[in-house]
């Protein structure tokens, strides 16, 4: 089991109270990604988009408490649901992933089509390593490679984007980060 400080955005094994890396923490460590100097606002602003996500897949949204600014990207949400057809089964699912000692939150897992498929909702511009973090969710959640792997990039003007990602050296690549980062601690 683990425990998710959402504050801080820290993972601890409940049983003994250490820190587990997160998906985010091993990727940006392992390319060096340095996202000290933005405006803290953009962190925040993603996380509302997120939140408000949550809450309409839930159905507990009160739609009329959104900031201005957040409402395009929940209407991009509303269109992709519409124009895919996408069954969300989970969102905002929290993973622990044992053997690699990792721990991630997935935004949305479901059914495209009748194939289960996790996509990672991105408020910002497309990077190469949004791949790379579909498939550390995919294999989270599933040891299996036949899961679809997402990222949905919602955008200011209520439109969207869906992009699939199906490079099985995504994994291998995570894994390999994953060594680096704990070897980084131990050596």
């Amino acid at each position: 089991m683990i425990d998710f400080n959402e504050e801080h955005h820290v993972y601890t094994e409940t049983a003994t109270g250490i820190k587990i890396p997160s998906v985010t923490t091993i990727i940006s460590s392992g390319l060096s990604l340095d996202y000290s100097n933005i405006d803290p606002w953009y962190a925040d602003f993603g996380t509302a988009v997120h939140k408000a996500v949550e809450l309409f897949v839930l159905g507990t949204l009160d739609e009329s408490t959104l900031m201005e600014e957040i409402k395009p990207y929940l209407l991009g949400f509303k269109k992709f649901l519409a124009e895919t057809e996408f069954e969300v089964t989970e969102t905002e699912q929290k993973l622990f992933h044992k053997e690699l000692f990792v721990a991630g939150t997935a935004d949305l897992f479901g059914l495209f089509g009748g194939k289960y498929s996790v996509v990672d909702i991105k408020s910002g511009v497309k990077q190469k390593w949004h791949g790379v973090q579909t498939a550390a969710y995919a294999c989270m959640k599933s040891e299996e490679d036949e899961m679809g792997r997402y990222c949905l990039y919602l955008n200011k003007k209520g439109g969207y984007k869906l992009e699939q990602y199906s490079d099985p050296r995504d994994l291998t690549f995570f894994r390999n980060l994953v060594g680096v980062h704990h070897g980084k601690a131990r050596y």
